[in-house]
C-alpha cells in the first residue's frame, strides 16, 4: 500500500555452530577407542617380542641338583659306567652325548665307589643354537655359534650335574655326537688281557669321537698298556685314526 514501509525481507535461516573448544560426544568416544586400541596393540607388540626373544635364546639353564644314587646301576661297589649312562643324560638339559672317562675301572667292567679312585665324568652337548644360550644381548647375532656343555659326574657321592656353560661355542668344524655304546668296558678289558694287562689293575677307559669315528681308549697309569679300539671293540686304531678326546 501506498505510505506503507515494507517491512525487511526474511534471510537464510541461521545454524547455531558449536562453540570454540568443544567436540561431539560421539567423536569423543571415537578417539578415546582408538587410543585404547592402539595401546593394546603396542603392549601386545611388547610382549609377542620379549617371549620371541626368549624362545630364541632357549631354555634357561637349570642350577645343579644334589648328588643322587637313583638310576646308578651296581651302587655302590659295582658301578655300571656304560649302563648308568641313561641316568647321566637325565640329568643335563644338553642332549648331544660327547664322551666319557671312567677311572678305577676294574676288569669285570664296573667300578668300586668306595675307593677314592673311582670316577666317571660324562661330557653333553647342544646341537648349534639349541639348548640354554647365553643371556647377553651381544650374543644373539651369533646365536648359532652356541652348543654349551655340561659335565655329569659320578663319584662317592653319587651323580650329579657340573653348572651348565652355556657359552661354549660350538666345534669350528661339525662334529658328529657320539652314539651309546655298542659294548662294555669289560669287552675293552679282555682286550686289554690278551695284550698283558694285570687283571687285578684298574684302568681308565675312555668312550670318546676320534677321526675314525666311536672309539674306546684304554690306559693303566705307570705302565705301557694302552690303546684305542674303533667303538665295536674289535678293530683297534693306529695313528691319527686314534686321535681324539672328550670335551
Amino acid at each position: 500500500m501506498v505510505g506503507m514501509t515494507p517491512g525487511p525481507e526474511a534471510g537464510p535461516e541461521k545454524r547455531s555452530e558449536p562453540s570454540s573448544g568443544t567436540e561431539p560426544i560421539a567423536g569423543r568416544a571415537d578417539r578415546l577407542g582408538g587410543l585404547i586400541i592402539v595401546s593394546v596393540v603396542f603392549v601386545l607388540s611388547l610382549g609377542i617380542a620379549a617371549w620371541s626373544q626368549r624362545q630364541a635364546r632357549g631354555p634357561a639353564s637349570l642350577p645343579p641338583g644334589p648328588p643322587t644314587t637313583q638310576g646308578v646301576v651296581g651302587w655302590q661297589n659295582a658301578v655300571n659306567p656304560v649302563e648308568t649312562l641313561n641316568a647321566a643324560r637325565s640329568l643335563t638339559q644338553r642332549s648331544l652325548l660327547r664322551g666319557f672317562i671312567a677311572r678305577g675301572v676294574r676288569s669285570d667292567g664296573t667300578i668300586d665307589m668306595r675307593v677314592g679312585t673311582g670316577h666317571v665324568r660324562y661330557s653333553f652337548q647342544s646341537p648349534p643354537g639349541k639348548g640354554p644360550q647365553p643371556d647377553s644381548e651381544g650374543h644373539r647375532a651369533t646365536r648359532w655359534r652356541f652348543c654349551g656343555e655340561q659335565s655329569v659326574e659320578l663319584n662317592q657321592r653319587g651323580l650329579r650335574a657340573e653348572p651348565d656353560r652355556s657359552g661354549v661355542l660350538c666345534p669350528p668344524v661339525h662334529i658328529e655326537p657320539l652314539p651309546d655304546p655298542r659294548c662294555t668296558m669289560r669287552d675293552i678289558w679282555k682286550q686289554a688281557m690278551a695284550r698283558g694287562a694285570a687283571s687285578s689293575a684298574t684302568a681308565q677307559i675312555e668312550y670318546y669321537r676320534a677321526q675314525a669315528g666311536p672309539a674306546w681308549r684304554f690306559g693303566i697309569a705307570g705302565t705301557q698298556h694302552g690303546f684305542s679300539v674303533y667303538g665295536d671293540c674289535e678293530r683297534l686304531l693306529l695313528g691319527a685314526e686314534a686321535a681324539g678326546s672328550v670335551p
